[in-house]
């Protein structure tokens, strides 16, 4: 029989640490049937690591933001490169959308090729759900405490689909519970549609049984977290790439209310943080819907260790993601009471703005104040012990640097401020910390509704339309508001509040823009320094510089180890 060690972590802070995963081979390989479903006290480690399954900031967040116009993954975690340098097949796609110690192409683990990267991780996920909801209903105790779990249960279902469906399309749907040794030849997939309707069925049942708050702190589904889901997903579904090229106004309008009843609950409200980076270091933020806590107490690798592995080279950071120049160049520079981009891109053909206001030498001053809080660049001070960002070439944080570790340098001259708490500049042996990845928050929410309100030109049921959500995120920014709206101003506004959030993987996608985002390449700047510390910039390629685009990248394929097994699957259209 094999060993295990489960650990009853607070609900708080949701993370696990076992020598095996729970679900990674039948439980009566690790406990006795009946004694597993014998109590609570068993149940709830079943739980968490079923809540394990949830993204963080690499899987949810800066893998995502990899595969688009927004950053260079260096190590190419989950699979970023790989979408971004268009060498995406079914036989590299194991490798995404998880890292590779949750079942990715790297993992050391024997049964790694049974973790066909986020389709099958997200499958032995699913699998956890359906063993506990096949046994719940046989566990002795308080009911109201079971049917909250089973409340929990139907959202993690309904995230896991989510996960599958917005990356594949076409998904089954298991509701019960296999066996190792089952014969999966009769499973087939369900369409998109299909899917978006039994995601909703499920966050709606999770909403009737969830409470409005957790009793015992964050970090558990509740109301709130399944309404988010569910909203957004309505929203994907309605979305241009779903319905032949356009909105779909029926399925747009379910949207909206699906959002509005967020609203109307009236227990969130916007954060407005002297800050902006304060969103998401402040576990007390009510702006927060939904967010994963992961405990800095026990080593989970790319799970903890943000702080490292965002940081700059010269604290001994790992840089793992670079932005790049095409986002940086988005940033609004502030104007008096008007503001400009400063550069925009035509394919590779990056156009400056002949406005005085802004030197692409000096490119700095004046900006978005989300931008200050969001990236750091050449002259940048990170934290508050002094320290300043070098990367011009030859600086401590650029990749000639002969005093740091060049290697971990960043490609662009870019490294990320946005979510880091920048205490530490040595990392040593110890690099893990207490994490929040926020996977559902209000100003999302807003940037949703101005959306779908735009969209069907309507107002919302207190009367407030697209502009007046748009320039309730641009206030709390510090940002000139808006008089007039249109699409582009909308989706503009939300790459800059969302960035590097994982949203703008699936909203270039959603909008059926994605050849747009990548047929500009990935662009970095090079500074050289001047005899009287002035700078000279230049442009220059980080990857895929001629921005070539395989449309078949809107969806990825399914990994050929899934094909092998289920030749009756049917591959992912287009593969």
């Amino acid at each position: 029989m094999k060993k295990i060690l489960l650990f009853i972590i607070p609900l708080s802070l949701i993370a696990i640490s076992c020598e095996e995963d729970v679900f990674e081979t039948s439980p009566t390989d690790k406990f006795e049937e009946h004694g597993v479903w014998s109590s609570l006290d068993l149940v709830n480690p079943y739980v968490n690591e079923v809540y394990n399954g949830m993204g963080n900031w690499v899987t949810d967040g800066l893998a995502l933001s990899s595969m688009t116009d927004d950053t260079y993954s260096m190590f190419n975690w989950a699979g970023g490169r790989t979408v971004a340098e268009m060498t995406l097949n079914e036989n590299n796609s194991q490798q995404l959308g998880v890292n590779y110690n949750k079942g990715g192409t790297y993992s050391p683990d024997k049964d790694a090729t049974l973790r066909t990267g986020k389709w099958g991780y997200m499958y032995y996920k699913i699998r956890g759900v359906n063993q506990i909801f096949a046994n719940i209903d046989n566990v002795p105790g308080d009911p109201a405490v079971i049917d909250r779990l089973k409340g929990e249960m139907y959202f993690l279902r309904a995230y896991f689909y989510a996960q599958l469906a917005n990356v594949f399309q076409e998904v089954p749907i298991i509701t019960r519970e296999y066996e190792i040794s089952d014969d999966f030849l009769d499973i087939t997939k369900s369409s998109y549609q299909e899917v978006t309707d039994f995601i909703v069925e499920q966050c709606d049942l999770a909403i009737e049984l969830l409470p409005t708050t957790f009793p015992s702190g964050p970090g558990r589904a509740t109301k709130g977290a399944a309404m988010a889901l569910k909203a957004e997903q309505l929203l994907y579904a309605a979305s241009p790439l779903a319905n032949a090229g356009s909105y779909d106004m029926g399925k747009l309008d379910k949207a909206r209310a699906a959002h509005e009843d967020i609203i109307n609950l009236g227990i969130y409200s916007l954060y407005k943080p002297a800050d902006y980076r304060n969103i998401f270091l402040d576990k007390a933020n009510p702006e927060i819907i939904f967010a994963k806590y992961t405990n800095g107490d026990l080593m989970i690798d790319r799970e903890n260790s943000m702080e490292r592995d965002i940081a700059p080279a010269g604290t001994g950071g790992y840089t793992a993601y670079n932005p790049l120049q095409s986002l940086v160049d988005d940033f609004e520079v502030i104007d008096g009471a008007t503001t400009f981009i400063p550069a925009t891109w035509n394919g590779t053909t990056r156009t400056v703005t002949a406005n005085p206001a802004y030197d692409d030498n000096d490119p700095y001053k004046n900006r978005d104040p989300r931008f200050y809080a969001t990236i750091l660049y050449n002259g940048a001070q990170r934290g508050t012990n002094g320290y300043v960002v070098d990367s011009w070439a030859g600086g401590k944080d650029s990749r000639q640097s002969t005093v740091s570790a060049w290697w971990n340098a960043s490609w662009s001259s870019y490294y990320l401020r946005k979510f880091s708490n920048e205490a530490s500049d040595a990392y040593g042996n110890n690099p893990q910390t207490d994490i929040m990845w926020i996977h559902y928050r209000l100003g999302e929410i807003y940037l949703n509704l101005a959306e779908i309100l735009f969209e069907l030109n309507q107002t919302d049921s207190n009367g407030r339309g697209a502009l007046w959500y748009i320039n309730e995120i641009r206030t709390r920014a510090g940002m000139p508001v808006f008089t007039t709206l249109d699409r582009e101003t909308i989706r503009h506004e939300r790459r800059i509040e969302l960035v590097f959030e994982g949203n703008r993987f699936f909203d270039v996608r959603r909008w059926e823009i994605y050849d747009q985002a990548m047929k500009k390449g990935q662009y970095g700047l090079t500074l050289e320094k001047q005899t009287d510390g002035s700078f000279i910039t230049q442009v220059t390629g980080v990857t895929n510089p001629d921005g070539t685009f395989d449309p078949r990248i809107y969806w990825w394929p399914i990994p050929q180890l899934e094909m092998e097994k289920n030749p009756k699957l049917g591959q992912t259209p287009g593969w």
